[in-house]
């Protein structure tokens, strides 16, 4: 069964997007946009609701559509914080190894079509999502643009570490479908952040879905690199869907602090998913 909306007005450049991207990726062609307008009229419905009703799109498709985005925003409403080491002392040995971790996986990653990596850790307090805070930092630093963000809709950090709102972000975009609203950070013109919204009680369902992978999708086309922050997987699968979705991983623990048959079975339950391993991070200390 597909869910027909509530009958409302469309923006004009929300209909330039999706017509835009049905008929680039779906392939959607002029008869079709016809037969489109045509249930418009007949029927007194948005051309969101006429591509349902004609069974020409999923909802999927939808929020697919509504997830592209070719530049980062431009208003830049966050403010990296200084708790941040990377912010703190950009010439810190750690800052400039992060810089070196980029340039590392910018030579495993040479282009576009593979340019989503899934920051992954065993366990809670590893400094996974401060990595992945700096890495998003130093790869908007080369005028490139990246969106960082936030699929850890247990435990989100990265609202904090960028004095934004908590939403809305990626989890009403996947469980109502409301556009993503990414958000700029000063001083940072080309990084973009979406936080992850609303805390929801089925994280895992909303990060296995096809929306999800299909938002994925989409920034891969719209961003040169996209840097995916993940639940500690001591909570659950959610790091193993997200890193399936996004087909690179990178692999983080933190010395005397993860745990040996954690990080085990982490590798063990990336493995099965077959994502793509792109290398692993120690830290000695917080970031």
């Amino acid at each position: 069964m597909t869910l027909i909306p509530n009958h409302r007005p469309e923006p004009v450049e929300n209909i330039t997007q999706l017509i835009t991207f049905l008929v680039r990726e779906r392939g959607l062609t002029e008869a079709d946009l016809q037969r489109v307008v045509e249930c418009q009229r007949a029927q007194e419905l948005n051309l969101s609701e006429a591509l349902l009703q004609l069974g020409m799109v999923t909802q999927a498709d939808l929020v697919a559509a509504r997830g592209l985005r070719t530049e980062p925003p431009a208003a830049a409403v966050g403010v990296a914080s200084q708790s941040m080491l990377f912010v703190r002392d950009p010439f810190h040995p750690v800052s400039e190894q992060v810089r070196g971790l980029r340039t590392e996986l910018l030579r495993r990653q040479p282009d576009k079509l593979h340019n989503r990596i899934a920051i992954v850790s065993a366990n809670k307090g590893d400094g996974r999502s401060r990595l992945a805070a700096a890495l998003a930092m130093a790869c908007a630093q080369m005028d490139q643009a990246t969106l960082l963000v936030d699929a850890d809709l247990r435990m989100p950090t990265q609202h904090e570490l960028f004095g934004l709102p908590r939403g809305p972000g990626l989890a009403d975009t996947l469980e109502r479908g409301v556009a993503p609203q990414v958000m700029g950070v000063q001083g940072l013109p080309k990084l973009a952040v979406l936080t992850a919204g609303k805390l929801v009680n089925n994280p895992l369902e909303l990060l296995c879905s096809r929306p999800f992978a299909d938002l994925l999708d989409s920034w891969r086309r719209s961003y040169r690199h996209v840097i995916v922050d993940t639940a500690a997987a001591e909570r659950g699968a959610d790091a193993t869907a997200v890193a399936s979705a996004a087909g690179g991983v990178l692999v983080l623990s933190r010395l005397d602090h993860s745990g040996l048959p954690a990080c085990a079975e982490l590798l063990k339950r990336l493995r099965g998913a077959q994502v793509s391993m792109l290398g692993s991070v120690v830290l000695k200390a917080a970031m």
